[in-house]
């Protein structure tokens, strides 16, 4: 293939390119103005509260905000990677065998607790068995936090001994660990629910009475925090990503990684509903733990190199 055919083959796939990601921009802003009105005529039509009254038409809203931000975000991103460099969000994400095996991980992950929660709501017996307090998701979770804890600790062991250390990848590190072993240690009730300890009358309080400081909020206020929350962190990757594909800005060497980037559109999207409260639970714990052996794995390298 000759130079000017290259060129022109290169201009065209950009072009489609572009396209795609247009699409992608426009389908999230037609969610986002049809979002009122499906907060309001998707429960009209399907069910009311003892009043008569639309109940919690909110809900209906975010999903379909979550899902526009993920579109749009992507779609802005997939321009200004193309626009601004000479690769691909696609080739980012998916830049070697271990970003693939991650993202693919990640997808079986968040698709097979998807489709076990949707199962279990459907058959209230089953929810009850896998879905109650101390049952297997929770556990998961904190299996996956205390993981990431160790993770980051090796990470932190590892960077702080060399010569060329600097405070930004440190305080990576150090909220990952602190989000880790927070949202472990709050999961299992900081050990309550294994030890049996009786609920102290500070925390009388509580929601569900234990050992625990989520439960003071209520649980439409945990929603937003978690919608609001995973929602943010999807845009600053999407950020991430951008900045250190277009500069040479080390600081971000040790930011989370552009295959971690589909996880947290699982996480955003789930965080929406709050029927999903697990599954948000387990994939915002995956992520962590991927990214604190992300870090042990960048500063092993770095030590050896």
């Amino acid at each position: 293939m000759s130079v000017g055919n290259s060129a022109c083959f290169l201009s065209r796939k950009q072009g489609q390119s572009h396209i795609v990601s247009a699409v992608m921009v426009i389908a999230g802003l037609v969610l986002i103005a049809c979002a009122p009105f499906v907060s309001y005529a998707v429960p009209l039509l399907t069910q009311l509260d003892a009043d008569g009254h639309i109940s919690k038409p909110y809900l209906f809203a975010r999903p379909l905000i979550s899902i526009a931000t993920v579109l749009i975000g992507t779609g802005v991103l997939r321009s200004a990677l193309m626009a601004r460099s000479d690769t691909t969000l696609e080739a980012q994400v998916l830049a070697d065998r271990r970003s693939r095996i991650i993202v693919g991980l990640s997808v079986v992950f968040v698709a097979v607790l998807a489709a076990t929660y949707v199962y279990a709501v459907l058959g209230r017996p089953v929810y009850e068995t896998i879905f109650a307090e101390d049952g297997p998701p929770e556990y998961l979770t904190a299996a996956l936090c205390f993981t990431g804890v160790a993770a980051y600790l090796v990470a932190l062991r590892r960077y702080l001994v060399q010569s060329d250390r600097m405070v930004i990848p440190v305080a990576f590190m150090l909220l990952g660990f602190t989000l880790s072993l927070f949202l472990g240690l709050e999961e299992i009730s900081y050990g309550q629910r294994i030890f049996g300890w009786a609920t102290p009358e500070a925390m009388a309080a509580n929601i569900q009475h234990e050992s625990n400081l989520h439960n003071f909020l209520s649980y439409s206020e945990l929603d937003v925090i978690e919608w609001l929350g995973s929602a943010a962190v999807f845009v600053t990757c999407c950020v991430i990503i951008f900045i250190r594909a277009t500069s040479n800005w080390r600081m971000l060497k040790f930011a989370p990684g552009a295959n971690l980037l589909p996880l947290t559109a699982g996480v955003a999207v789930f965080a929406s509903y709050g029927w999903f409260g697990e599954v948000f639970e387990n994939s915002t714990a995956l992520f962590l733990m991927l990214y604190g052996l992300q870090l042990a794995r960048q500063t092993g390298e770095a030590r050896g190199a």
